[in-house]
C-alpha cells in the first residue's frame, strides 16, 4: 500500500481544524444578531413587562379574603347614642329620629329627663308629609339666629311648639345676613354656613 506524502496529510489536518475553529467564530456573531433581533423586535420589553406583572398579581387572595371576612365581627349598627334636650320626649325623639316609640322606649327604660343620653335605634319609616311651613319661623316663637363668626346658627327650644318650614321661607328669614338666594324656579344658593338646631324641621321637597 501507497503511503500519502506528508504534506497531504498536513493540509487534511489542517481542513479538520478550520471548519470547528470557523464555528466557534461564527457562534458570538449569530449570539450578537440574535440579541439585536430580540431588543429590535420588542420582545425583550415585554417579557420584562410580563414578568412585573406577574410579580404584582396577588396569587390565592381569595381564600385570604375569605379567612379575613370570616373573622371578622358583626358590625351591623344596632342603634346610636343622643343627648336629650330640655322638653323633648320620648315620643318626640321618636318623631325626629322616625322610628317607633315603643322601640324607643324598650331601649330606654326607666326615667328619661334632659341630659339623658339614650339608645336609638335604626330610621323604621319614612318621615311623614307635612302641609308646608307651619308659620312659627319667627322671633316670636322662639327662633333665634346667632351670627358666630360667619356660621349662623338658628335654634329653638324643645319646650316650644315644633318649627316646620322650608328653603324659601328660610331665605326670608335670613334675608338681612343675605344667607340664601334664589338662582332658578326650583334653585337655591347657600351663601354662608347655617347650622339648625333644636326644635326645627326643613322640608326640601320637589316644589321647594
Amino acid at each position: 500500500m501507497a503511503k500519502q506524502p506528508k504534506a497531504a496529510k498536513h493540509q487534511r489536518t489542517i481542513r479538520q481544524n478550520v471548519r470547528p475553529g470557523l464555528l466557534l467564530l461564527l457562534l458570538p456573531l449569530l449570539g450578537g444578531v440574535a440579541v439585536f433581533v430580540v431588543f429590535a423586535s420588542g420582545l425583550y420589553s415585554k417579557s420584562l413587562s410580563a414578568a412585573g406583572d406577574k410579580r404584582l398579581e396577588t396569587q390565592n387572595w381569595q381564600q385570604a379574603d375569605k379567612v379575613l371576612t370570616d373573622r371578622q365581627p358583626n358590625y351591623d349598627r344596632k342603634y346610636g347614642y343622643y343627648k336629650v334636650k330640655v322638653g323633648q320626649t320620648l315620643a318626640s325623639i321618636a318623631d325626629y329620629f322616625s322610628v317607633d316609640e315603643k322601640d324607643l322606649a324598650a331601649l330606654n327604660p326607666g326615667l328619661v329627663v334632659a341630659g339623658t343620653t339614650i339608645k336609638v335605634p335604626p330610621v323604621t319609616r319614612q318621615l311623614a308629609p307635612t302641609a308646608g311651613p307651619n308659620g312659627k319661623l319667627t322671633a316670636l316663637a322662639g327662633v333665634t339666629v346667632t351670627n358666630d363668626r360667619g356660621l349662623l346658627r338658628i335654634n329653638q327650644q324643645y319646650s316650644a311648639q315644633q318649627v316646620v318650614t322650608d328653603i324659601p321661607e328660610l331665605m326670608a328669614f335670613l334675608k338681612q345676613y343675605d344667607a340664601i338666594e334664589q338662582t332658578g324656579p326650583l334653585a337655591y344658593r347657600i351663601n354662608k354656613s347655617i347650622s339648625i338646631q333644636g326644635n326645627i324641621r326643613v322640608d326640601i321637597t320637589s316644589t321647594t
